[in-house]
């Protein structure tokens, strides 16, 4: 599934009738999913001299994953409308409006949750696949590494060991 179909289709959960304001409104939500992710992956992996999980696109990486993964479309969905809610439970309007110390609270709020539930499976998920997809891009590697760690494993494993002088 591309993902344009992918938010065809969540446009489409939404969606409530056929009208043009309701369409409007499904795609209002699709929109607002990805705003969301990108404040999730943000916060994940914050810019400093590399460029934050936004920066590289992770969030649309995550929604190009749910052509192959059979539940990810409806832990997404669910996972950012969690996030939302927390927002306005927060006094804000959605997770992406909310500044950087309030993200914070209700991310740790999710990864402190009881073991299965939906704001834990969704926190623990994503943070997987969120440093999965950042670190797998080489503009993520900063300016000391010319080659994510060990990709190849040790290159001088065929020389006998250096000896301490």
């Amino acid at each position: 599934m591309s993902r344009r179909l992918f938010l065809g289709a969540l446009a489409g959960l939404f969606s409530l009738s056929t009208s043009a304001s309701a369409q409007d409104g499904a795609s209002d939500a699709g929109s607002e999913m990805i705003s969301t992710l990108k404040a999730f992956a943000d916060v994940i992996v914050p810019a400093d001299e590399t460029p934050s999980a936004g920066d590289l696109n992770v969030h649309l990486l995550l929604i190009e994953q749910t052509r192959d993964r059979e539940n990810y479309p409806a832990l997404l969905a669910q996972g950012t409308a969690w996030l939302n809610q927390e927002a306005q439970r927060l006094g804000g309007t959605s997770f992406a409006g909310l500044d950087e110390a309030d993200q914070l609270v209700i991310v740790r709020s999710a990864f402190t949750s009881e073991p299965q539930t939906l704001a834990r499976v969704f926190a623990d998920f994503l943070r997987q696949d969120i440093l999965r997809l950042y670190y797998g891009q080489q503009a993520a590697w900063g300016p000391m590494m010319s080659m994510p760690p060990q990709p190849l494993g040790y290159q001088d494993v065929h020389l006998p060991p250096k000896r301490s002088a």
